[in-house]
């Protein structure tokens, strides 16, 4: 069964190309100029994550590198319930960590490189994908 949101619009999922870093940063940091492309930039009161593409030279108080990324196609309504755990589950089911970063629009999951190919088969089942 094909998954689709509590309004019967069909979620699509579109895979990103490259691979990606995640970063965590020390809050006193001055945040970096990152190139161009897909970056994620969060800052709490004890740290500084960014989420931007492999190729990106950050000084960094940790790093993991090799993420492949998921998007869900278009924009979602901001009232609907349990899209998350609906692509989550998948993984989930599989044994696949996830890292996810919402928008005002959409929803991205990225997953360790070396898991991309099942994830990617994982959510195949629930998902269609946008090429």
């Amino acid at each position: 069964m094909i998954a689709q949101n509590e309004k019967n619009q069909i979620l699509e999922l579109e895979s990103l190309p490259g691979a990606y870093s995640l970063l965590k940063l020390g809050i006193d940091y001055e945040i970096p100029e990152i190139a161009d492309g897909f970056y994620s930039i969060t800052r709490t009161s004890n740290e500084i994550s960014i989420v931007c593409r492999d190729e990106s030279e950050i000084n960094s108080i940790s790093c993991s590198k090799g993420w492949k990324g998921f998007k869900v196609s278009g924009t979602l309504e901001l009232d609907l319930v349990g899209i998350l755990h609906r692509l989550t589950m998948p993984l989930k089911n599989a044994g696949i960590p996830v890292y996810v970063i919402s928008t005002y629009n959409t929803d991205f999951l990225f997953v360790p490189g070396d898991s991309y190919r099942e994830a990617k088969e994982s959510l195949s089942e629930e998902f269609t994908f946008k090429e």
